[in-house]
């Protein structure tokens, strides 16, 4: 997808204490695309869903019933994506 193209917003989850995708990496990633919110989880690894099933779903629920609210991004990961 070039970037820059798409208007949707758009939602990034990860745990702080994943082993294949740091916090960096999040941050990096939701910098390259507009409208996008970081979701970072403490005290997960991968199955964010599995491990913390209710802050998980509160994290997607408000995302899907408020998808215009403040975008998360870091913003030395978004400088850096730029």
């Amino acid at each position: 997808m070039p970037r820059g193209k798409t208007t949707l917003a758009h939602m990034v989850t990860a745990s702080r204490a994943a082993v294949t995708w740091s916090p960096t990496h999040t941050g990096v990633l939701a910098g390259l695309v507009p409208n996008a919110r970081v979701e970072l989880f403490e005290g997960a690894s991968h199955l964010l869903y599995w491990e913390q099933p209710k802050r998980f779903v509160r994290a997607v629920t408000d995302f899907l019933t408020n998808p215009a609210a403040e975008a998360r991004v870091p913003a030395a990961a978004a400088h850096r994506a730029s």
